[in-house]
């Protein structure tokens, strides 16, 4: 069985959201596991990023789940500092 997730990061404009998608790209085009993959892409009009994750089981789903989300926060994170 396969299972699979769509997760979306709405964000407050479109010049935010490309540039957390410039961000996050390296890591996710480097992404490697035999048990899950990950497609995202910029949804211009809703000011969002999709992400798509497939994996053969549930733990490598939310293991995958688990380190987009890390990446996110962590980029919230430097945002605070930055603007600080």
């Amino acid at each position: 069985m396969r299972y699979k997730m769509d997760l979306r990061m709405v964000c407050s404009d479109l010049e935010t959201t490309e540039v957390i998608y410039s961000i996050l790209l390296p890591e996710i085009k480097t992404f490697s596991s035999q048990r899950a993959k990950i497609d995202f892409s910029v949804e211009r009009s809703q000011r969002s990023i999709k992400f798509i994750i497939e994996a053969a089981d549930i733990t490598a789903l939310r293991s995958t789940t688990n380190s987009i989300l890390k990446l996110i926060v962590l980029i919230q994170d430097l945002n605070k500092t930055i603007q600080l």
